[in-house]
């Protein structure tokens, strides 16, 4: 089945693809390996940013990777992200990065981004569940800033 709607100049359409949805994540433990299964196909040597969209009962809808950058660094553009928000239908969105270095510590950047995202998201009404950022050469090290009561 496939729905098109114009808006404005701007052609949208949504195929069926008769997929279930990836799963519910009520926790990090639950998110992570979702995640790490997307990075697998992203190269380790950059950095990436995913964004998992989720439906009102935490039901992966949908995922994409949004950002890509270099060893230590991406751009993020809220309108882009969120943009994909709203087409996605998400009431709410877990963010996820990697640092290839191999420390989940976040950065300054981090925590300022992610405080702005929150802040974002807010006023869309699409709150921002969890940012967690991952590693590459280790599969349990990662950091949630929801764990780490940092989600203000």
């Amino acid at each position: 089945m496939e729905y098109t709607k114009k808006l404005k100049n701007l052609n949208v359409i949504v195929k069926d693809s008769g997929v279930k949805p990836i799963g519910q994540i009520c926790t990090v433990k639950e998110a992570v390996p979702i995640i790490r299964a997307i990075f697998r196909d992203l190269p380790p040597d950059q950095e990436h940013l995913i964004v998992l969209f989720l439906d009102n009962r935490n039901n992966v809808t949908g995922f994409k990777c949004l950002f890509s950058g270099g060893q230590d660094s991406s751009v993020v553009d809220f309108r882009v992200l969120f943009r994909n928000a709203l087409l996605f239908g998400a009431t709410s969105i877990i963010i996820s990065h990697n640092h290839p270095v191999g420390d989940s510590t976040p950065s300054d950047a981090d925590r300022f981004i992610t405080t702005s995202l929150i802040k974002t998201g807010n006023l869309l009404h699409i709150p921002v569940v969890d940012h967690i950022i991952i590693t590459n050469n280790n599969k349990t090290d990662y950091f949630s800033f929801k764990q780490a009561k940092m989600m203000k």
